[in-house]
């Protein structure tokens, strides 16, 4: 008899949670709890996708920079168009690329076949831009997940709201953007001639927004002795990585995957001839993007040095496609 009312009561409780379901559904469809179903879907958009192909033999990975998008408050050169950036998207995405992060990257550098996509692409950022905003409708359409470059000294907000601070940076990663590290305080900063290096670390920095030369800040020596002009370098890297990791919750192994070298500027003798440098960053980071003269294969795997192809305002879609097979992509050492 027991047995009995269990199987009722069980079959009872069944009965009022089908109808419940059943009447949630219906209400959320013909419109009376819009906002639930809206949520509903919305999570399923974002969690449930079709998985990709995969591959673990990959030879060759695009790796595009850009910095922002254009608009009134953002006219630069190194800026893309909204238009020619969603074109951009689209014909990646007809293509089957689809994104990887930093650390998935970086141990196909190192040659440990981690799992990838058929066809794997990295997008990354630099510094920060508020226009960068302006993408993220456009990625999201297309489920990829860019990097952002960090440069911590434009995330204080020392330079003005041209660049986004530590809240809007914190908006783009709960929205997929990977943070890596670009520059600190003063690594990729606007300066006069008249403080060619002088950055307290006191937050009364002397930069001026205004300055029209964009000092090297890590590639040159200004006079300095060696050894005080390697300790200003670690210096500003040093408190820069603590501050992205504090303020972005980044863990300070995954700040070590890859780095972008402000100016593409490394120490290779076409630009300042500082080896030091160019070692410095080798022993801190598993991979060090630039995307000016670029060396032989042999230096770039002794030196972590991978490619990256810049997209600004004058790149066409004729010169897209034909950009992202450029040999320089290909994994030649690891």
């Amino acid at each position: 008899m027991r047995r009995v009312v269990i199987r009722r009561s069980i079959k009872a409780t069944a009965i009022l949670i089908f109808s419940a379901l059943a009447i949630l559904f219906a209400s959320a469809y013909t419109g009376a709890i819009p906002n639930l179903w809206g949520n509903v879907v919305k999570t399923v958009d974002r969690v449930v996708t079709t998985p990709a192909p995969t591959s673990t033999t990959m030879k060759t990975i695009p790796v595009l920079l850009y910095h922002g998008i254009m608009s009134p408050a953002d006219r630069a050169e190194n800026s893309v168009k909204l238009s020619a950036f969603r074109a951009q998207m689209a014909y990646l995405a007809s293509k089957g690329y689809r994104t990887i992060s930093p650390a998935q990257y970086t141990a196909w550098t190192q040659g440990k076949h981690p799992v990838l996509p058929l066809h794997p692409i990295l997008i990354t950022f630099d510094c920060g831009q508020t226009s960068a905003l302006l993408a993220q409708p456009v990625l999201r359409q297309y489920g990829f997940r860019p990097v952002m470059y960090v440069v911590s000294g434009f995330a204080d907000h020392s330079y003005g709201d041209y660049y986004l601070s530590w809240d809007g940076l914190n908006t783009l990663q709960e929205d997929g953007w990977y943070m890596q590290f670009h520059a600190g305080p003063c690594g990729h900063g606007y300066i006069t001639v008249d403080t060619p290096y002088n950055c307290d670390y006191d937050w009364t920095f002397t930069f001026t927004e205004g300055a029209k030369i964009g000092h090297r800040y890590y590639s040159q020596v200004f006079g300095q002795p060696g050894t005080e002009y390697q300790a200003r370098v670690e210096k500003d890297v040093n408190i820069g990585m603590a501050e992205t990791h504090a303020h972005l919750l980044v863990s300070r192994s995954a700040l070590h995957d890859t780095f972008a070298v402000p100016w593409s500027d490394y120490g290779q003798p076409q630009t300042s001839n500082i080896p030091w440098l160019a070692r410095y960053f080798a022993t801190q980071w598993a991979v060090v993007f630039i995307q000016d003269n670029f060396p032989a294969p042999a230096e770039a795997s002794r030196l972590h040095l991978r490619f990256r192809i810049e997209i600004d305002d004058q790149t066409t879609m004729g010169q897209f496609a034909p950009e992202l097979n450029s040999p320089l992509f290909l994994l030649t050492a690891g």
